[in-house]
């Protein structure tokens, strides 16, 4: 399944060079970024953290927003 994935990208890499290369060849040279900008977009991004989700609704608690932050289980039940 690696290999497939690994085509996939590269697959996806060629059609975006290509696509840049259409647009610079066209006259949008001068605005356009690096290619290696828009390949960059292309990596996954890393899954938010515990902490990070933590900070994101403190914040909201601490704007006003109405939080209620609890802790479950993997049953599902609440632990408290």
């Amino acid at each position: 399944m690696e290999g497939l994935a690994e085509r996939d990208r590269r697959a996806m890499e060629r059609i975006v060079l290509q696509a840049w290369w259409n647009a610079n060849l066209d006259g949008a040279g001068e605005k356009l970024r690096q290619p290696s900008y828009y390949l960059d977009q292309l990596k996954p991004k890393k899954p938010q953290t515990n902490e990070d989700v933590m900070a994101v609704f403190l914040a909201h608690k601490d704007r006003g927003a109405d939080v209620r932050i609890r802790h479950v289980g993997p049953d599902g039940k609440e632990l408290n």
